[in-house]
């Protein structure tokens, strides 16, 4: 690995191990278990509050019962779309498509891998974790995810982009 900085080798570890997991579950596996947690976190969000009063005589504090209720409504939530992720998974089994559901599954681990990359670029652009031009700039794979990460940029809602300037001082900066 000549020439890789260790930002380089973390970065092909991320899709890596994404890939890998692609390949391992399948494409309907991973589909599945992606939208799963989307609606969970939406349920979460939506309900923890109705869900956190019934535990308003055992939880004093209104934050704690909202977290109670959040935590609650993701468990069962993931737990339920799990048992059906199974089933799915049987039913796919029986049907004999398991080898080209798995070789789509690694698409999809490539590609949330380099979305899972991007967003941890892009919180690095937007925070000053650590000094970005010294490590990042030694990087040969760094500057190949700007387009991602303007995109996923562009995408954000207005009020994360306030809550930290972006430092645009570099070459790689995200533009305001």
């Amino acid at each position: 690995m000549a020439g890789f900085s260790i930002i380089d080798i973390v970065i092909l570890g991320i899709i890596a191990l994404s890939v890998f997991t692609g390949l391992v579950r399948g494409l309907v596996k991973e589909v599945v278990a992606l939208v799963v947690w989307v609606v969970a976190i939406w349920l979460g969000v939506t309900y923890c509050q109705d869900v956190g009063e019934y535990f308003r005589s055992y939880v004093s504090n209104d934050s704690a019962r909202v977290a109670l209720g959040f935590v609650i409504i993701l468990l069962l939530t993931i737990l339920a779309g799990s048992l059906f992720n199974a089933f799915l998974g049987f039913i796919l089994k029986s049907t004999g498509l398991t080898g080209t559901d798995r070789v789509l599954g690694m698409g999809f681990g490539f590609v949330r891998g380099i979305i899972l990359v991007s967003l941890i670029i892009l919180t690095i652009q937007m925070t000053s974790l650590f000094p970005r031009e010294e490590i990042l700039n030694k990087s040969h794979l760094y500057t190949k995810f700007t387009p991602v990460v303007n995109w996923l940029y562009g995408l954000m809602p207005n009020f994360i982009k306030k809550v930290k300037t972006v430092e645009s001082s570099t070459q790689f900066g995200i533009p305001n």
